[in-house]
């Protein structure tokens, strides 16, 4: 082998390496979120039974290495349609909120209203909710269908 062989299997082997080392970095440096969905019996001020409220929750978690600033979260609609309760009650924060990496974010639907905005949009059913989302600040929208466990309790929690 020549020199100029050697040279040249060094700068791919470099070049390759170095390729693979952008791809991690771009990867790591991606946006992450996890979103999930559950029902939750929370307790007010008051310590009696009857102070405790029922909540849609949807929960952001930010797994990603950048704060993200979410403007907008709630559920969709089978036909693409989103159902947005924009005037979170408290003790939710009110949008947008900057979620830091390696925390999150927590948003409670109280059942009744959401059930009534549901109701807004004619032949629609608690059925019809299929998939939860968020959005960002730099317009990106996250979402994931929902399962079916989850289906189950908005619909048990809308329908009561």
């Amino acid at each position: 082998m020549n020199l100029a062989e050697v040279l040249a299997i060094y700068g791919a082997v470099l070049s390759s390496v170095l390729a693979l080392v952008k791809i991690a970095e771009f990867r790591a440096a991606n946006r992450r979120i996890v979103l999930s969905v559950y029902i939750a019996n929370l307790v007010g001020e008051g310590e009696r039974p009857a102070d405790t409220a029922e909540f849609v929750m949807i929960s952001v978690g930010n797994q990603g290495p950048i704060p993200l600033e979410i403007t907008h979260i709630g559920f969709a609609l089978n036909t693409g349609a989103s159902l947005l309760q924009l005037n979170p009650v408290p003790p939710f924060p009110r949008l947008p909120v900057v979620v830091q990496p390696s925390s999150g974010l927590r948003m409670g639907f109280v059942p009744q209203k959401l059930a009534e905005a549901l109701e807004a949009k004619p032949g629609r059913k608690p059925e019809s909710i299929t998939r939860v989302f968020c959005s960002d600040g730099s317009s990106r929208d996250y979402s994931r269908r929902l399962s079916r466990r989850e289906r189950k309790a908005i619909r048990s929690a809308l329908t009561e």
